[in-house]
């Protein structure tokens, strides 16, 4: 080769070298490196203030974090819903698209819901079901524990969890107060999946019956077993870093008690420990608070827990949505009231502008908040059902910065004119709720 020849061959492989690298690649859907995530990044509050509202949002907006986890997601999406409910133009329609393009693009998407609830909302799993994009089981959780699949979470690649008390409805992402924990820990994501297993494999997938054959495809994979012999780190499952030269736990709190990946994961005794030590202050907000059980005995034991903080001098507050102006639920709060110590608040969302919504214009948070350092986060109100027949998901932490932005939610609520002390003397008419 004349040295002319070599000239113009190394011309010739330069140019192409800098052209190749000006040609653009195709987007990655690949997480990064959950553990060289910065502590900051691993917790985000996630909310939803209802539109038309003075309340000022703190977390990061629901309706943009889900799609965007979702677009994140490289290889699994295992969503837990306990139902799904869309309109045309709703907030909710870019995430589902974002479910089938993950689905498109290979991500292997199974999405679990309440088989009661899908009589009532079958337009978007069946939707989803007859495409095969999308595996999709139905789980009957009134017939294995007595109540509903009620939980709503995600888990994707096996490293983020999200877990909140939205539900996958066009109404939780604009007309109510919801809260939630995008958690970016694979020691916690893990543990979200080895329950999200457990309900699969005892699920039945959409359009066939309970005798489906036992060698379907979406059953490859760390399932049922491989999910069971996950290894348990200490005596919690538990994630603990650095956060600005303090240590952060957070622990998994499920229920119902007898369906746990572990048993020191139900979340009542982990609640029920956070107000046994509280020194300062408790908040507590959740849709609905009710000491009296579906059959009709009194179940003492959080009311018990919240008087008796108060009498050590925590000052407890607990607001609830005024749904809870029907007996005996509001009669259980008037006695709550007369507690020294304790103030208890109602929630009335104003309606919004299109008019008339049903099940919306409410707050649905559940979190509560102690000492204003340990904060839990879940599915779950706080009625016996909820820890004993009902799938819920959560979260208790001892993390002084995402305790601080939850009681910074709590308060902004509190103090604004939606909220007013209950009135032991006063006769509530409940508000109207369905069409």
């Amino acid at each position: 080769m004349t040295p002319r020849q070599k000239l113009r061959l190394s011309c010739f492989t330069f140019c192409a070298t800098v052209l190749f690298s000006c040609v653009p690649r195709p987007a990655s859907h690949a997480s990064p490196p959950h553990g060289d995530l910065p502590p900051s990044q691993r917790l985000t509050l996630v909310e939803t203030v209802p539109v038309g509202t003075s309340l000022k949002p703190i977390g990061r907006d629901c309706a943009t974090i889900w799609r965007e986890r979702i677009e994140a997601a490289g290889t699994t999406l295992d969503w837990a819903a306990f139902y799904v409910s869309t309109r045309p133009g709703s907030r909710l329609e870019p995430v589902l698209k974002a479910m089938e393009a993950a689905a498109a693009r290979g991500v292997r998407v199974r999405l679990l819901a309440d088989a009661g609830f899908h009589e009532t909302y079958p337009e978007v799993l069946d939707r989803f079901g007859e495409s095969a994009a999308i595996a999709v089981r139905l789980i009957d959780y009134r017939s294995l524990a007595g109540g509903p699949m009620h939980a709503k979470y995600f888990v994707a690649d096996g490293a983020e969890a999200y877990i909140g008390s939205q539900n996958t409805d066009w109404r939780s992402l604009d007309h109510i107060w919801e809260m939630g924990l995008l958690i970016r820990m694979p020691e916690i994501a893990r543990e979200v999946g080895r329950i999200f297993e457990m309900d699969w494999e005892q699920a039945t997938p959409l359009g066939t019956d309970p005798s489906w054959a036992a060698d379907d495809p979406y059953r490859a994979g760390p399932h049922l077993k491989d999910a069971l012999t996950w290894p348990l780190r200490g005596n919690l499952p538990e994630g603990v870093y650095n956060v600005a030269g303090a240590t952060a736990s957070l622990f998994p709190a499920f229920s119902p008690r007898d369906r746990l990946g572990a048993p020191n994961q139900w979340d009542l005794p982990l609640i029920l420990n956070a107000l046994r030590t509280a020194k300062d202050s408790v908040n507590v907000t959740c849709l609905t608070y009710n000491p009296k059980s579906r059959d009709g005995s009194y179940w003492e034991v959080l009311d018990d827990a919240l008087r008796k903080a108060a009498t050590r001098g925590v000052r407890v507050r607990l607001m609830v949505s005024d749904w809870s102006k029907r007996r005996p639920k509001i009669d259980y709060l008037k006695s709550l009231q007369l507690v020294p110590g304790v103030e208890v608040r109602l929630v009335t969302i104003p309606r919004a502008a299109e008019g008339f919504i049903p099940f919306a214009r409410v707050i649905h948070s559940k979190f509560m908040t102690v000492d204003a350092a340990t904060f839990w986060l879940g599915t779950g109100n706080w009625e016996k059902s909820y820890f004993f027949a009902t799938r819920n998901v959560g979260v208790l932490a001892h993390h002084p910065r995402v305790a601080g932005e939850l009681n910074a939610c709590f308060l902004d609520l509190w103090n604004s004119p939606y909220a007013y002390p209950v009135d032991p003397c006063a006769d509530y008419e409940p508000p109207r709720i369905a069409r």
